[in-house]
């Protein structure tokens, strides 16, 4: 079955949702600029030429580029380190997944670990960088060791889903996520939907003058 949208949604300010981009680095690009209010020249003149319109409790906002978040929560990049790491790696990189596999599995078969909470310990990363060099992957100790973090959230999710299922490696990628993690803090905060828009826009202009 194939789905084709051949409309547009527009609020009811008259502004379309859709944002005009070639690449999803554009589209990123323009979330940064009209979030952030950073902008380049080339950037400013493109923002200048969207037409404008407001929401009914005034604000100013601009068609053309898509819904810009209230408050920009920036995603979560792989270090140096964690780059080096998947560089070392290169054509080798199905063999570590495939390591991290086989090595729930067999977690699974043994009974453990006894809770979804569990804490990936070292031993653990340790066997995984063991069963790595048995498959003929090259690694050296410096360049796994400072990956350690994204490792860790790596056998964290393959041990979750295979040993307890699809829905606890979700919960555990969930409270890895860093958007996630701000909306239930403001959630958490805030004592009305008019509250919540109060906490989230004195945080956005926060982070426009100190972010």
């Amino acid at each position: 079955m194939l789905k084709v949208t051949t409309a547009r949604w527009y609020t009811p300010s008259g502004r379309s949702i859709q944002r005009e981009a070639a690449s999803t680095e554009e589209q990123v690009d323009q979330v940064l600029r009209d979030a952030t209010g950073l902008v380049d020249t080339a950037a400013a003149a493109d923002t200048a030429g969207r037409p404008e319109y407001r929401t009914d409790s005034g604000r100013t906002v601009r068609g053309g580029g898509g819904i810009v978040p209230d408050l920009l929560v920036r995603r979560d990049t792989l270090t140096g380190a964690e780059q080096a790491f998947i560089s070392a790696l290169g054509a080798d990189f199905a063999k570590y997944r495939d390591v991290l596999t086989s090595y729930a599995l067999e977690l699974k078969d043994s009974g453990g670990p006894a809770s979804e909470a569990f804490s990936v310990t070292p031993a653990m990363r340790a066997e995984v960088l063991r069963r790595l060099r048995a498959r003929g992957v090259e690694m050296d100790d410096a360049t796994f060791a400072a990956s350690g973090r994204f490792v860790d959230e790596q056998i964290g999710y393959e041990v979750a889903r295979y040993v307890f299922g699809r829905p606890a490696e979700f919960r555990r990628r969930v409270g890895d996520d860093r958007q996630v993690a701000k909306a239930l803090e403001l959630l958490r905060r805030a004592p009305s939907p008019r509250g919540l828009l109060e906490l989230t826009m004195a945080a956005a202009e926060g982070c426009r003058t100190g972010c």
